[in-house]
């Protein structure tokens, strides 16, 4: 189940895939690695003039009547603005002989693909349909929060992009519940065979 070099896992926020990289990462000997670091480093490193996709939605003043689909669009597009770096990492981790785990949010499926063509790369998203459950897992994380219903509305709904958008380019997708098994059904899609991924669109 190890036939790998570096592992992508994506997901949207609150699904459980931080949990599920560690379970891995500690099953395999991985190294874990949080692409989440990666936007908040940037974020400290620019402003709203150098960057405006990063910092958009912190000093937009409309950003209280944002919808989930403008949420959902913002996310893909840091996530796009991302890419090119988060591929620049997965292959500078490629040289090294130590096995990389790497999750976060702003994985997308698009990049996920590109990066399977370095060799030696596996991914998959994980995904949670339910906003009722995501609203749950961001309950018990982080109590002093209050209702974080709307987040999860757009955490659900990202999550189910992602789920399309990886079906579309050939990334395994697989589902956060059951949850005792969900690092163990990852190992096993991304062992079914090498990734090549396609792009039907």
């Amino acid at each position: 189940m190890t036939d790998w070099k570096l592992l992508l896992i994506g997901g949207a926020s609150g699904v459980g895939k931080t949990e599920v990289a560690e379970r891995i990462a500690r099953r395999t000997g991985a190294t874990l690695v949080q692409m989440d670091d990666f936007q908040a480093l940037l974020e400290a490193l620019t402003n709203p003039e150098q960057c405006p996709i990063l910092h958009r939605w912190r000093v937009d003043p409309d950003v209280g009547s944002w919808t989930v689909d403008d949420f959902v669009r913002q996310t893909i597009a840091i996530g796009e603005w991302l890419g090119p770096g988060i591929e620049a990492v997965v292959a500078d981790r490629l040289t090294e002989r130590r096995r990389i785990v790497l999750e976060g949010d702003f994985l997308l499926p698009s990049v996920a693909r590109r990066c399977l063509a370095l060799g030696e790369v596996r991914c998959a998203f994980l995904h949670e349909p339910s906003t009722d459950r995501i609203a749950e897992n961001y309950r018990l994380r982080e109590p002093e929060a209050g209702d974080q219903s709307f987040r999860a509305a757009v955490s659900a709904a990202y999550s189910r992009w992602l789920a399309e958008d990886a079906a579309r380019v050939g990334i395994p997708v697989v589902g956060a519940r059951p949850w005792r098994t969900a690092a163990m059904r990852v190992l096993c899609r991304i062992a079914e065979g090498r990734q090549e991924g396609r792009d039907d669109g």
